[in-house]
């Protein structure tokens, strides 16, 4: 394959795929929704009816029943559902704990001056081999740590335009695709504000 036209598919997938299906996210009735809203405290509610006057939402916190105009909006997220990241948290738990074991072993290392039978056995020559040490101990303590943060679920969510109304920046967006756990956002400015 030219390698210029293999540039070409990958920029067409990797970028106006994402961009298409982007468009195709439509609020129904039944979807959990989060509105972030300039006059009020951050809203988490079950889509009730959703059209281009307004939004209404039965809150989860409350059962109240709210309703919210275009005009007061700043973020809307719908939710893809709770999903477990058990790579990504458990990496991250192994990661720190080995990184906090490391810096506390290197941090109080002293030279051994202890002398007799096996007096220094297991004692590290050098801050670095401590720091090594506490790391591999660290590590050791973090992984049942990851392993209960992966099996952990968490709520995952996407932005979504408000119903109806169309982007007024007129912005080039990149959002992830639905169903994906990695995904890209990128907006870029192509006219005068």
């Amino acid at each position: 394959m030219n390698p210029r036209r293999g540039t070409l598919v990958l920029f067409l997938v990797v970028f106006l795929l994402p961009v298409s299906l982007a468009g195709q996210i439509d609020l129904i009735p039944g979807d959990t929704v989060r509105v972030h809203s300039t006059e009020r405290a951050p809203e988490t509610g079950i889509v009730q009816s959703a059209s281009a006057e307004g939004l209404r939402l039965l809150t989860l916190h409350s059962g109240s029943e709210v309703v919210f105009s275009p005009y007061e909006v700043d973020k809307l997220e719908r939710s893809l559902g709770r999903h477990r990241r058990f790579a990504r948290n458990f990496g991250m738990s192994v990661g720190i704990a080995a990184a906090v074991g490391g810096v506390i072993g290197a941090v109080s290392w002293s030279p051994c001056t202890e002398t007799g039978f096996m007096a220094c056995f297991m004692h590290p020559d050098s801050r670095g081999a401590a720091f090594g040490f506490g790391a591999g101990v660290g590590a050791m303590i973090g992984i049942p740590i990851g392993i209960i943060a992966g099996l952990t679920r968490q709520q995952q969510w996407t932005t979504v335009q408000f119903p109806g109304i169309e982007d007024d920046d007129r912005r080039l967006t990149v959002r992830p695709i639905v169903g994906r756990q990695v995904g890209l956002q990128l907006s870029l400015p192509l006219g005068p504000r």
